[in-house]
């Protein structure tokens, strides 16, 4: 028997090119409205004065507005358990719970105001360089070097005799 021959493995597959492009960039979102009150039923808004009992105390308070009756709901002060009594609203002492209009309308949260991004930091201040002190007299910066030339030799500038070759020099 022969030993088995290897079989050469498949040819890699390529894989398409899949090319992709950053979407287009959504147009800014428009402001929100302001926030809106809850508007007042007509029903309540006929009453001028409220008269309430205290969650916790069971005490009258009032004469209320709606406002401050609506506050005291806010503030954990009444609940819907506890009486209310205002003339053209209420005609009678009831449980706020038993007069659907009003305890939906305490009950009510204004939507909440989005509130805009923060700006961003104002720019770190640069504060300008302070004049210098009466008197002050600046010192001058010491003298550069002049740079040496390559060959070696030092150069002041031009030199009587300049030009002229060493043997005319010697000459003279």
């Amino acid at each position: 028997q022969s030993p088995p021959v290897p079989t050469k493995p498949p040819p890699p597959t390529k894989k398409p090119t899949v090319v992709t492009t950053a979407p287009a960039p959504s147009p800014p979102k428009p402001p929100p409205p302001p926030p809106q009150k809850i508007p007042v039923p007509p029903e309540l808004a006929a009453a001028p004065d409220y008269y309430w009992q205290h969650r916790e105390t069971r005490d009258q308070q009032g004469p209320s507005t709606l406002a401050q009756l609506k506050a005291a709901w806010q503030q954990g002060d009444t609940d819907g358990t506890c009486l209310v009594y205002a003339a053209g609203a209420v005609d009678e002492w009831k449980t706020i719970d038993q007069v659907p209009v009003l305890a939906k309308y305490l009950a009510a949260k204004p939507p909440r105001p989005t509130t805009p991004p923060k700006p961003p930091p104002p720019p770190a201040a640069t504060h300008p360089k302070p004049p210098p002190p009466q008197g002050f007299k600046p010192v001058a910066p010491p003298p550069q070097k002049q740079p040496r030339p390559a060959n070696g030799s030092r150069s002041n500038g031009p030199q009587a005799g300049a030009g002229v070759s060493n043997e005319l020099a010697a000459k003279l």
